[in-house]
């Protein structure tokens, strides 16, 4: 008498249902973290903006204190006129003299020192970022 031995054939992958579940879980998860990741991100730029408007308000502040010629009333007319060349050629001479190069701002176009009854200002655009 012989006696026959039968394999039992055994699944080794997933259902669909454990994958679906799985996927759904993994979405929402995911909807929760992007909006966090994008305020961090939206944070980043605005803190290097700040960091870069430090800078420029304190070269500003040590440029007037050592009588710069570069920053004579007329240059300040000029720059506080809105003029983008004026705007280049002072941060340049800053740049050149004073700090470090200071790159584009990354929550606007373009960074904007304003010097009235002797305070700095400095704006992204039209926006005041700093102090």
């Amino acid at each position: 008498m012989s006696v026959k031995k039968t394999k039992i054939k055994k699944n080794s992958g997933f259902t669909l249902i454990e994958l679906v579940v799985v996927f759904a879980i993994l979405s929402i998860l995911a909807l929760l973290v992007i909006p966090k990741f994008m305020d961090v991100l939206n944070n980043t730029r605005t803190a290097h903006d700040l960091s870069e408007a430090r800078e420029l308000s304190d070269a500003v502040g040590r440029s007037v204190a050592s009588g710069d010629y570069r920053l004579s009333a007329l240059a300040l007319e000029k720059y506080n006129s809105g003029s983008w060349e004026a705007v280049t050629d002072i941060i340049t001479e800053m740049e050149t003299h004073y700090i470090s190069p200071v790159g584009s701002p990354k929550t606007g176009d373009k960074y904007v020192v304003k010097i009235t009854d002797g305070k700095v200002m400095i704006l992204v655009d039209d926006t005041q970022i700093y102090p």
